[in-house]
Order: C-alpha cells, then sequence, then structure tokens
C-alpha cells in the first residue's frame, strides 16, 4: 500500500463524507485522514457525529463521486480465516491486511468490468 497519508484535520481541512448505515440511512461522517491503496481506491479514516471512528475502503471516481465499498476493519467469515492463518504463521498482521483489502479492491474492479460488459 501506498505509505503516504494527508490528514487534513491536522491542516485544518473540514471534508465530509455520506456513508449509509446497515438500513441504507445516510450519515455525515468527517474525514480525519486519507491514504492511497491503488489508483482510484483509498482507505478514509473518518469520525462519526457521535465521535466514534471507521476507517472505510472508498473508490473515488472521474466524475467526483466516491462509493464507500466496505469498513476495513469488519471482516467476512473468509477474511478471518486468512487472518487467523496469519497470526499462527507469525505474519505480520499489517501484511495480511494488506492482502485483503487488496482482494476487495480486485473483487470492485471485476465487478464494475462486469457491469460495464452488461
Amino acid at each position: 500500500m501506498n505509505n503516504e497519508t494527508i490528514f487534513l484535520d491536522q491542516n485544518y481541512i473540514d471534508v465530509y463524507v455520506e456513508i449509509p448505515d446497515f438500513f441504507g440511512t445516510l450519515s455525515s461522517y468527517k474525514i480525519i485522514w486519507i491514504s492511497q491503496i491503488v489508483d482510484n481506491y483509498y482507505e478514509v479514516s473518518v469520525k462519526g457525529q457521535h465521535g466514534g471512528y471507521h476507517i472505510w475502503l472508498m473508490r473515488l471516481d472521474g466524475d467526483g463521486t466516491y462509493t464507500p465499498l466496505s469498513r476495513t476493519e469488519c471482516l467476512s467469515m473468509t477474511e478471518v480465516t486468512k487472518y487467523n492463518l496469519a497470526q499462527k504463521l507469525n505474519m505480520k498482521i499489517s501484511k495480511m491486511m494488506d492482502i485483503i483489502i487488496k482482494a476487495r479492491v480486485e473483487a470492485d474492479r471485476s465487478k464494475l468490468c462486469q457491469n460495464l460488459s452488461t
């Protein structure tokens, strides 16, 4: 992953994103920092209105819109299995999370390509 992280809050820049909850209700979150993963995919740390922090994987599209893909810290059952295996093999957890996040990016790219071909 790209190591360059831009801390918007430390530079007194207030940027907000709307992210849907489980039921589809949009909530406004303040961006704390943003870090490019690859191409137009980013990890974005956000702070909710009630003080909770979350890290989201987002795709920034060419028209200036963004698509929240998933919370980085929430793992599927398959990802949990990979994570647990990495722990047993004494693999660095950050390395395993990089692999998981890049797999999510590739899955989103594949879905976009399928949508374009139909």
